[in-house]
């Protein structure tokens, strides 16, 4: 009987495992949860497993405590209480407990602990004098049983107060708590999709347009729909966006995302278990450019190197294997409580439509055109455009997508026409265009149109917008001896030049990156009016380390930061700063891809006041400069900050202090103060308070941008007098001095 107890006790730590595997069918029912809830009371949760984060996963779920503190906070198991832990930031006040079945459950931000580890902080506070000393590993750890008090929640660390709890496996991945722990969380808001993005690849189109496609999405009969057709030629990248609410009235991420195209699933993420190593995919779970702590997008493609993906397949994958015709895209967001949305995205797949034709004559008013070679399976029906210089319609010629060729055909021109346009039609949308210049005049010079790039993977698109341009009109080369010209493809605002392999492969040993193209106006099947257009593209390769400068920006990737060929493009900016810009304003797009392996950026500045240089990144949504982690090398003036995901970057010069203010308090005899700044941030290292001379325990609480005491004097009637010193991460120094009196019935203003 004894052996059997001990087999069964061998096989619980799998059964915890195959317990989160089969989240769906285990959060519901709370009876199968081997643990017991940590708060007596339920509150509802703020946050929960694997939430965005803006460089982690969240690891474990946030309990509500309707912003109070001191709730008893017991243990969900039997166990031994292994670590103490006292940050300042954070985790705060933390308590780590090892099961019985070899889980470690960690309880984070608490406002103190049970009065016997309470003595045992205290004496390592003593020790080490000061009050953050770190890990304290116990030796022999502390027994304790299921419900036995551990401390009380609080709010020390980072964020409001809440209690979170992180349950880790004997491996340390982090598991997901839901499906383990009692807790009595109700939640009926199924998740909402808004929006779907969709990104073209080198080959790709979508309704007729390159780059990034934003597709909203409304509810129709319970689902989500699109709002427009969506026709798709070559290979795209989707984006699921939406929003899900917790019975908190919270935003949080869903449990489960999962897609499939015609029946057949081609992408899953479920959040049952992730690693610590895991956090360098990111980037590959959630869309790193959009993304935030209200509103999620998901990545719905497998990566290589992208293992918490289940299919290996992805969405766009499997839409590049698709056959031609009408297809069904479903994407499925699952919340905690098997609360689910589905988007229902149908999608229609078109090869690229083949057409010759040609300008054979002029008549009175009419335009004479001979059609060789017409081939539009799927089209509804082909339309012949005649578009005047600024791009309007001036007649338009239906055509049937099968006729007896050669065919000609007379278009009327009312006025002088400067472009036909061939356009296939699915529906009402325009998925496809051919261009042929017919101005009688020549071609606008090319001075006047300015190329805009577009990465896509390891291939660059030049992107002329220009609707009015035929596409013999122009051409495009890399400018190296025996280049061949290029001619474009046709979109429906401009025209597109695709650069891959080997027209991209000098890059890698090119000086400065440089890569040189040069477009032409062609006249008569020959080059005329040349401009030039010059690119700074980065080539990572798996494996090797990339080191990329220019002027006073420099970047270094590492070896393994990509696990597929890329390319990045560097551009200057010009974004307004609220502090003198030092540097350049350097941008390396996709602003969306996201990096595996350590990526650094630098900017050599000599600066008179070094101190008050920092690193800042742009930030699109939000139009605004946020300050990033900075590293300054004082021997050669050198700032660095680690990238996760691209983006702009510059040296801006913060030279405004803190600003610090005071108002009257109801619940202490000492005013409520608050500090703010606006660029790198308040050290809160720095900060002092004296009270009538008196240097009080004080610190600043970065989440309220108030000061907190530990322990407030009382203080007798009459007047008083503070004094706020402290300065920020750029060591611009603040010192504000205030007097009020102080009366038996309360504080008054001075």
């Amino acid at each position: 009987m004894g052996r059997l107890r001990e087999y069964i006790s061998s096989l619980f730590p799998l059964f915890i495992l195959w317990a989160c595997l089969l989240l769906p069918a285990a959060v519901g029912d709370e009876t199968a949860a081997p643990y017991q809830s940590p708060l007596k009371r339920h509150n509802g949760f703020s946050s929960s497993f694997q939430d965005f984060r803006s460089s982690h996963f969240h690891g474990g779920v946030d309990f509500r405590t309707f912003q109070r503190t001191g709730l008893p906070v017991v243990a969900i198991t039997d166990g031994h209480v292994v670590t103490l832990r006292m940050v300042r930031r954070g985790s705060g006040r933390g308590i780590y407990l090892r099961h019985q079945d070899g889980n470690i459950s960690l309880y984070f931000h608490l406002e103190r602990f049970a009065p016997g580890l309470e003595e045992i902080l205290k004496q390592w506070q003593q020790r080490k004098r000061t009050r953050y000393v770190g890990n304290i590993d116990l030796s022999p750890p502390v027994p304790v049983r299921a419900g036995e008090l551990l401390g009380y929640s609080g709010e020390t660390g980072s964020g409001f107060p809440h209690l979170h709890l992180e349950i880790r496996d004997s491996a340390g991945a982090r598991l997901n708590p839901f499906p383990l722990v009692r807790a009595g969380f109700k939640d009926d808001k199924p998740p909402q999709m808004h929006t779907l993005i969709l990104r073209t690849r080198a080959d790709g189109v979508v309704n007729g347009a390159i780059g990034e496609i934003r597709v909203p999405l409304r509810r129709e009969q319970g689902d989500f729909v699109p709002a427009h057709p969506i026709i798709i030629m070559g290979g795209v990248d989707a984006v699921s966006g939406g929003r899900d609410i917790s019975d908190s009235g919270r935003p949080v991420a869903p449990a489960r995302v999962r897609a499939w195209l015609d029946e057949r699933k081609v992408f899953e993420l479920r959040f049952s278990r992730f690693t610590w190593a895991d956090n360098n995919q990111l980037g590959f779970v959630y869309d790193m450019h959009d993304s935030t702590a209200g509103n999620f997008f998901f990545n719905l493609f497998s990566q290589p190197g992208f293992s918490l993906e289940q299919t290996g397949l992805g969405l766009s994958r499997a839409l590049a294997e698709c056959r031609p015709g009408s297809h069904r895209v479903l994407v499925e967001w699952q919340d905690q409580f098997g609360n689910a949305c589905l988007g229902r995205i149908p999608v229609e797949i078109r090869p690229r439509p083949e057409l010759s034709f040609r300008l054979i004559g002029r008549g009175e008013k009419r335009l004479l055109v001979e059609i060789s070679a017409l081939n539009a399976p799927g089209a509804d029906r082909v339309d012949l455009v005649a578009l005047d210089d600024s791009g309007l319609e001036i007649s338009t010629l239906p055509l049937k997508p099968v006729q007896q060729l050669p065919l000609q055909l007379q278009i009327a021109e009312p006025q002088a026409a400067k472009v036909l346009e061939v356009r296939f039609l699915c529906g009402n949308t325009v998925y496809a265009v051919r261009r042929m210049s017919v101005a009688a005049a020549s071609p606008p010079l090319l001075d006047d149109i300015d190329p805009g790039a577009w990465i896509a993977g390891d291939s660059i698109l030049i992107h002329l917008r220009e609707p009015a341009l035929g596409e013999k009109s122009v051409a495009m080369r890399v400018a190296v001896a025996d280049s061949n010209w290029k001619p474009p493809a046709a979109v429906l605002d401009g025209l597109v030049f695709t650069f891959a392999g080997s027209e991209v492969d000098a890059v890698s040993s090119a000086p400065d990156h440089l890569f040189l193209l040069q477009c032409a106006r062609m006249e008569n099947g020959s080059p005329r009016s040349l401009i030039q257009k010059t690119l700074r593209v980065i080539r990572l390769v798996p494996g090797e380390e990339t080191r990329f400068q220019w002027n006073d920006f420099s970047a270094r990737f590492a070896a393994g930061s990509v696990r597929e060929p890329r390319l990045l493009l560097a551009e200057k900016r010009f974004f307004p700063a609220p502090f003198p810009c030092l540097s350049s304003q350097v941008e390396l797009r996709p602003g969306h891809f996201a990096f595996l392996d350590q990526v650094d950026y630098t900017i050599t500045c000599r600066v008179p006041n070094p101190r008050q240089a920092a690193l800042f990144r742009w930030d699109d949504i939000r139009g605004k400069w946020h300050y990033v982690s900075t590293r300054f090398d004082r021997l050669n003036h050198r700032y660095t900050t680690r990238v996760r995901v691209s983006g702009t970057y510059a040296l801006l010069r913060d030279n405004r202090p803190p600003r610090i203010s005071f108002s009257r308090s109801s619940q202490s005899s000492l005013p409520l103060i608050t500090i703010t700044d606006e660029g790198t941030g308040l050290d809160d290292l720095s900060l002092q308070v004296r009270v009538n001379q008196q240097v009080m325990d004080a610190e600043y609480d970065p989440d309220r941008h108030r000061v907190i005491f530990f322990n407030p004097p009382q203080l007798q009637p009459g007047t008083h007098q503070i004094r706020v010193e402290c300065r920020d991460r750029a060591w611009n120094h603040t010192e504000r001095i205030w007097s009020w009196k102080n009366t038996a019935g309360g504080g008054k203003n001075g």
